[in-house]
């Protein structure tokens, strides 16, 4: 099984086990631009797991429909945990859903800088809690460096990285 297939099976089980728990999940996507819903749905029986989620590319889209407060970018820049804790806990809001996914980077060519080079994305992970499917309540926020490998190679290893957590997050419990 080759890179892509391997991601596309854990996606798979993701989804799968989302299910099965009756969990509901719901993404806001900045430099991924949806990358992540359409890995959901990709999947057969998204619509179990999947009612909306949200490409919140500029910041006032954030703020309108993911609840980000303008005094979280203003402090910390779009592209920072606590504003991408803040889309994921947002996209879980608006869309009713228990798990919610943030996502906000600089997926290049251009829009680094030192601080925060190109590649650089951050993403946020909530789960509110639902007593009966087993995971325990979580808020995670990472920060990750994909270099500058090309806008579509950063927007895969972002959609990756997002599986790959949930996979262990199912794991954890």
């Amino acid at each position: 099984m080759d890179g892509t297939e391997a991601i596309e099976a854990m996606a798979k089980r993701v989804i799968d086990e989302f299910a099965a728990r009756g969990l509901t999940v719901a993404t806001a996507e900045s430099c991924t631009g949806g990358l992540a819903a359409a890995r959901i749905v990709d999947v057969p029986n998204a619509s179990y797991v999947l009612d909306a989620s949200f490409v919140t590319y500029a910041n006032q889209a954030k703020v309108k429909f993911v609840n980000v407060a303008e005094e979280s970018i203003a402090e910390h820049g779009v592209v920072s945990e606590c504003v991408a804790l803040s889309m994921a806990k947002g996209a879980a809001a608006a869309a009713n859903a228990e798990i919610g996914v943030g996502i906000s980077g600089i997926a290049g060519p251009s829009g680094g800088s030192p601080e925060k080079p190109v590649g650089t994305v951050c993403f946020g992970f909530y789960f509110g809690g639902k007593a009966e499917c087993g995971i325990p309540k979580f808020e995670i926020s990472k920060t990750m460096h994909f270099g500058a490998a090309g806008r579509q190679a950063v927007r895969n290893a972002s959609v990756n990285f997002v599986f790959e957590t949930l996979a262990e997050l199912l794991r954890a419990d």
